[in-house]
């Protein structure tokens, strides 16, 4: 990490220019967003794979407005000098040898990030039903290792980008392995490759193309008897099945509207499209089944309540299409509307700490997919170091 520390608050101070408020409202507006959407997963490997999509999303959007952070204490850092000229030892020495210069050591800029996020969530519809929802609590823990160079001038702003490693530890009710009404059997990891691009320009607007491999794993003993769940099982990987691969190639695109020093809007679209492979359907016989385009977009509002304290009220609006004929018959379309407030404290550019609540309407033309409501509340701490 930078030495010179810069808190979100001091970079939209009035003192500072505009075009580093802009972006980084952009940043710290897009991230949480997408932070207050983190669904629970469903109940077999389909939810599995949404809820570990989402919370993907979810992760990497932090990553994304922490590194824009980052970028915004690079701009505001004044230029440490490289050498400065030394006192003379004695009258007349400058006269004698010349200016004499002090040769200081570069900071080493850092290259490499690790990142952690832990999440505590709760669900009023964990199986995302219509009918008898089942509430659940749930932990999710995501450990990331990137490639994450500085970014550099590029054309008309600022071009970044990182590559590397993700793993997604996803767990029902912990304290709550008994009984028929345990979810453990749904516990899943997933793991992910990941290479992005972020690119901040005209001061605020923001690009974003990746392009990610992702594999989810489950432990299909415990779906047989789900009494035998434990932690310990959970760290055995000879217990994990592959049941879910993708390639999944993303993007994205916003804007930010300042209204003033404390507030702004940020309005976003994200897309992505997943090629997948998992078990051969019954009916149609294709390991394809689950491909499908993803198009959102977002709305959030900031209102700044101290120097490290943030409130952003947002929604959000979701649709699916699924590109191969569902058992069904059907090319399955499902549509959704995320409303939900969020509060996020950043004491400093290593740690954020994030409070949400939210609500998902969801529905489907799909007959074998429910249509489903659910309420939701999270804490999620997020880590985050440079070196």
């Amino acid at each position: 990490m930078h030495h010179h520390r810069l808190s979100l608050m001091d970079c939209i101070r009035p003192a500072f220019p505009r075009a580093k408020r802009t972006a980084l409202l952009t940043g710290a507006l897009v991230a949480p967003l997408w932070l207050v959407a983190v669904p629970c997963a469903l109940a077999q490997t389909p939810g599995s794979q949404a809820a570990a999509q989402r919370t993907d999303v979810a992760v990497r959007q932090a990553e994304a407005a922490t590194q824009k952070q980052q970028l915004q204490q690079q701009a505001a850092a004044p230029a440490a000098p490289s050498a400065d000229e030394p006192p003379e030892t004695y009258p007349g020495e400058s006269a004698d040898l010349g200016p004499q210069m002090l040769l200081k050591q570069k900071k080493r800029k850092p290259f490499m990030e690790f990142s952690s996020d832990t999440m505590f969530n709760w669900t009023s519809n964990a199986l995302s039903t219509a009918q008898n929802p089942q509430e659940a609590g749930i932990v999710a823990e995501t450990l990331s290792l990137a490639i994450a160079p500085e970014a550099q001038d590029f054309w008309i702003g600022k071009l970044s980008w990182r590559a590397g490693y993700r793993q997604l530890l996803w767990m029902y009710d912990i304290a709550k392995t008994k009984g028929s009404d345990s979810l453990n059997a749904n516990n899943f990891e997933m793991s992910t490759l990941f290479l992005n691009g972020n690119f901040n320009f005209n001061e605020n607007w923001n690009a974003s193309l990746g392009l990610d491999y992702n594999r989810i794993l489950m432990d299909q003993g415990i779906q047989a008897q789900p009494q035998d769940w434990s932690l310990g099982r959970m760290t055995d990987p000879s217990k994990w099945t592959e049941v879910y691969v993708e390639w999944n190639p993303n993007w994205s695109l916003s804007r930010t509207i300042p209204l003033g020093d404390k507030t702004g809007i940020t309005l976003g679209y994200n897309g992505s499209y997943h090629f997948t492979r998992t078990d051969a359907s019954s009916i149609t016989n294709k390991t394809n089944n689950s491909d499908k385009l993803d198009s959102g977009f977002s709305a959030s509002f900031m209102w700044s309540l101290s120097e490290k304290l943030l409130l952003q009220p947002s929604v959000r609006f979701t649709h699916s299409l699924y590109t191969q004929p569902q058992d069904s018959g059907v090319h399955r379309q499902d549509r959704s509307v995320t409303p939900g407030v969020n509060l996020m404290w950043m004491p400093n550019s290593r740690l954020s700490v994030r409070w949400s609540v939210s609500s998902e309407f969801r529905h489907s033309n799909d007959p074998n997919t429910p249509n489903s409501s659910k309420i939701e509340g999270s804490t999620g701490v997020t880590v985050t170091l440079k070196f």
